[in-house]
């Protein structure tokens, strides 16, 4: 019975919903009806929760200041001439 209804979905003979969650955005479905908007299809922006960046390894990024600490590691590696 089971496999009867993926091949009437499959066929397109049974109506189906596909929810996809991306937190990442790198999913694309091409939308036929482009320029305009698929009357078919619903987009739905959302803020990923702190779990989903656990996951993904984003709260541990470093996105303030660190063009300091690289300024200050390429001047420690390269002393200044002075007096010339």
């Amino acid at each position: 019975m089971r496999f009867h209804i993926i091949l009437q979905t499959k066929q397109a003979e049974r109506p189906f919903t596909i929810i996809l969650d991306d937190p990442l955005a790198n999913s694309y479905i091409q939308n036929l009806y482009a320029p305009d908007p698929d009357p078919n299809m619903t987009i739905e922006m959302y803020e990923r929760t702190f779990e989903q960046n656990e996951e993904l390894g984003l709260n541990d990024i470093k996105v303030e200041g660190y063009e300091l600490a690289d300024n200050s590691e390429d001047s420690a590696q390269q002393p200044e001439e002075k007096g010339q």
